[in-house]
């Protein structure tokens, strides 16, 4: 943050403050850049004829539907739920739902 630092010498400008953020990692979400991944079970039922499931997302838990013939490791994605973009207002990644039967 330009000019948020510490005062310098007299007369001089402030200096520059450095904010550095780390992440820990979590046990439910995964990131790739502003994309958001998560698993979700659903039973050989829900894989056959479809259904819906909760899916807990970065701002609360969201109904998802389960197409009927899910095929085994099939990825389902929730445009707009992943990590906001750096430098785009109001652009966000997206959350790819995992399904594992």
């Amino acid at each position: 943050l330009t000019g948020q630092g510490a005062e310098g010498d007299p007369g001089a400008p402030r200096g520059n403050l450095i904010v550095q953020v780390l992440v820990d990692d979590d046990n439910y979400f995964h990131r790739d850049g502003v994309d958001v991944h998560t698993e979700c079970p659903i039973s050989m039922t829900q894989a056959v004829l479809g259904g819906t499931v909760d899916v807990r997302t970065l701002t609360g838990t969201v109904e998802m539907k389960v197409p009927k013939g899910t095929q085994v490791d099939s990825k389902l994605m929730l445009r707009g739920k992943g990590i906001p973009h750096l430098h785009s207002e109001g652009r966000k990644g997206n959350h790819i739902v995992h399904l594992q039967i």
